[in-house]
């Protein structure tokens, strides 16, 4: 069985906008609390988040 995300994913992957960015916020949560632990700042987990998102979008199709 094939969850939503699994869905977003593969239209992410064909260049689907609204998909990629439904992804991010489904998981932004997580993605920050991560990026948190690592830098133990707030404003540059921010940045981690925004730079690991910018280099997921460019490279989604690899």
């Amino acid at each position: 069985m094939e969850t939503e995300s699994h869905r977003l994913v593969k239209k992410a992957i064909k260049g689907n906008k609204g998909a990629f960015e439904k992804l991010v916020q489904e998981h932004y949560e997580r993605i920050y609390r991560t990026a948190y632990l690592y830098v133990h700042n707030e404003e540059d987990a921010l940045d981690v988040v925004q730079e690991a998102t910018y280099q997921a979008f460019t490279s989604i199709h690899s």
